[in-house]
């Protein structure tokens, strides 16, 4: 049976933006602690300032693979601090040390 040349259109592509990207780590991390981020996220959130604000929110983890720039803004670093205390991870961080860096851990 011969296929009709309309009906072979080719494989569907998804296009993905700044938004899509803040809509995937809020479903993703709702209910969870994320450690590791996609660099595709972060590539995408990297382009804005805002969504780079709003990200923290849902994963303050993705301050640590921010572009350097974003760091050490005084905004992000105040709503990282914020999250990390709203979410019970406060103690994971140095909160005095400008940029953020984690604590280190001793292995018992």
């Amino acid at each position: 049976m011969k296929k009709d040349k309309y009906e072979d259109l080719g494989t569907p592509v998804k296009v993905i933006d700044d938004k899509d990207a803040l809509n995937i780590l809020k479903v993703v991390s709702s209910n969870t602690w994320i450690y590791e981020i996609p660099d595709m996220l972060v590539e995408l959130i990297n382009q804005k300032y805002h969504a780079s604000l709003e990200s923290i929110k849902y994963v303050p983890n993705i301050y640590f693979k921010l572009n350097k720039d974003f760091q050490k803004d005084k905004k992000i670093i105040k709503a990282t601090i914020k999250s990390f205390r709203m979410l019970g991870h406060i103690q994971d961080i140095n909160v005095r040390a400008r940029p953020i860096i984690t604590r280190k851990t001793k292995n018992i």
